[in-house]
């Protein structure tokens, strides 16, 4: 089953101008109707309310392709989609892969010029493309949201081995030039966190730090005074299964902790490569019974869900720009003990609003999800601390601030 064809004509409208938002992740088509990830959907269809028309361009995947879900929500019927191709199969291997990227270059170099105004999210490769054909060959205007740190992640997301392994240098070499140059030239740029924020504002140039993409909102949010009450006592993990989460650090600590006899259990939700290494950990560690692995599950009331039963948040990641899911578990009241890496330490104080904790340090990890289990009173400190600092937070729209951000520097342009 194909996409359809991606629709004709000018992509703007007298009302207003059209905006484009050319994404990192995947939307599902199953023939008759597209489901995207639900808050890059929230975003395009709040867009709608500031813009003449909101299109969004990424990889369309159909039933039978791994990726393809059936569980994210529709997309507004008033966003439109510029369809990419279908990524391969075999995502590891190096000419399909190569093959891949081309082609989408390719796609996006064909439908710029009929968009309006360009939002590239990156680190992608069809954002990054998208970003640097308009910048050379259309001038339409453009910003850039930057979500991580391509310098960071690229150890994660390298994956050829061998003597195509020797490429890893200039790949990350010439990612992180690319990257530092489009946020040195856009108009706009916006950042997830405070640590890109850093890396790239300053000297005039017209950087922000966004609001968070989230579907979640204060009135979502869950007051608790204290966890930990009921035994066994539940750990929660929600992100990708992948080497840059460091979850297999998460699954050392909790082998330590439980030998001290300590009655916990561990939830992981999300999925990922890693997936079946991590189970074959847990089991040969003798934590089978103890660690429940749930896939995926779409951001809702059913993944709100697990942020309520559970007792603590633990997120042992490698690189960030800032994630979500922190925001998720401080808005449930749930103490967080997570790395310091990123964005992480840029908003949240160590002791405060959170326990901090060297990344892939197991040991660190343990000892401090022993002082949230130990000490009642700096738990409910940081329940405090986070529940009061993530409300103003969750508050904040991010199609109101982009819209606005248009207006002051992009709205002459084009």
């Amino acid at each position: 089953m194909s996409a359809p064809p991606a629709p004709a004509g000018p992509v703007h409208s007298a009302s207003g101008r059209g905006v484009t938002l050319v994404l990192p992740g995947p939307i599902s088509y199953d023939g008759s109707a597209y489901r995207i990830f639900k808050p890059y959907g929230q975003l395009a269809s709040s867009l709608c309310g500031h813009f003449g028309s909101v299109t969004v361009c990424g990889h369309v995947l159909t039933p039978g392709h791994p990726g393809f879900r059936t569980d994210d929500p529709l997309l507004d019927p008033r966003v439109r989609v510029e369809p990419l191709p279908t990524p391969p199969s075999g995502s590891g291997k190096m000419l399909p892969s190569l093959w891949h990227h081309l082609r989408s270059a390719l796609r996006v170099v064909r439908r710029i010029r009929r968009w309006d105004v360009v939002y590239a999210f990156v680190p992608s490769y069809q954002g990054g493309v998208a970003y640097t054909v308009n910048h050379f060959f259309f001038r339409r205007p453009a910003a850039v949201y930057l979500a991580n740190d391509w310098e960071e992640i690229t150890p994660f997301t390298f994956r050829w081995r061998g003597v195509r392994g020797l490429l890893f240098r200039p790949y990350r070499f010439l990612l992180t030039r690319w990257e530092g140059w489009m946020m040195r030239t856009t108009a706009l740029g916006l950042t997830a966190g405070r640590a890109l924020l850093d890396k790239y504002g300053g000297e005039g140039r017209p950087v922000y730090e966004t609001a968070p993409i989230l579907e979640m909102t204060p009135s979502h949010m869950v007051r608790r005074g204290d966890t930990c009450a009921a035994s066994p006592v539940r750990l929660l993990y929600v992100g990708g299964l992948n080497r840059r989460k460091g979850v297999p650090v998460l699954l050392e600590a909790l082998q330590a902790l439980r030998g001290e006899g300590r009655d916990l259990v561990l939830d992981i939700v999300g999925d990922g490569p890693e997936r079946a290494a991590l189970a074959a950990q847990a089991a040969r560690a003798g934590l089978a019974g103890q660690v429940t692995f749930h896939g995926f599950v779409a951001s809702g009331a059913e993944l709100f869900g697990f942020y309520r039963r559970a007792d603590i948040f633990v997120l042992p990641t490698y690189s960030e720009g800032f994630p979500r899911v922190i925001y998720e578990a401080m808005g449930h009241s749930l103490p967080v003990v997570a790395s310091a890496v990123s964005g992480i330490p840029f908003l949240l104080r160590d002791g405060h609003q959170a326990l901090l904790v060297p990344p892939g340090d197991p040991r660190a990890l343990a000892g401090s999800l022993r002082r949230v289990l130990d000490d009642g009173d700096l738990r409910r400190s940081l329940i405090r601390e986070g529940f009061a600092l993530v409300g103003p937070i969750m508050a904040r729209d991010p199609a109101a601030q982009f819209a606005e951000l248009f207006r002051e520097h992009l709205a002459g342009a084009g």
